[in-house]
């Protein structure tokens, strides 16, 4: 597990209990960062998240809220966040998941109602 935290150019990352202090460099042009939040409505209906490009070479990073208290369902199809079989990954309070694709509406999440995740892109 990998975890980590922005804070005015430094990230705070967290690996298996280990934690690591780095400073980020900002290039001059930088674009900057686009983050959020995706709650869901009714558990049982997964949804798809928002459509947001991810440049080449670039991640999200997506981490369950600290508030939930039910296990976060990721798939890349609705029937797969469902959980109805094993074709997902799960996501425990606190925890988060990097994945390169091209866009964020790739991705499909359930859980409990009112629960979700947070996220983050460098644009």
């Amino acid at each position: 597990m990998r975890n980590f935290k922005l804070f005015a150019g430094i990230a705070i990352i967290s690996v298996l209990g280990f934690i690591a202090i780095q400073t980020l460099t900002v290039k001059a042009g930088y674009p900057g960062l686009t983050t959020g939040q995706m709650l869901i409505t009714a558990k049982g209906t997964p949804e798809q998240m928002s459509d947001l490009e991810i440049e080449d070479n670039l991640t999200i990073v997506i981490k369950a809220m600290t508030t939930n208290t039910g296990i976060v369902y990721v798939g890349d199809t609705s029937a797969k966040a469902l959980n109805t079989n094993d074709d997902h990954f799960k996501l425990y309070s606190g925890e988060s998941i990097e994945l390169y694709i091209s866009n964020a509406s790739y991705i499909w999440l359930d859980a409990e109602s009112g629960e979700g995740v947070e996220y983050i892109v460098e644009k």
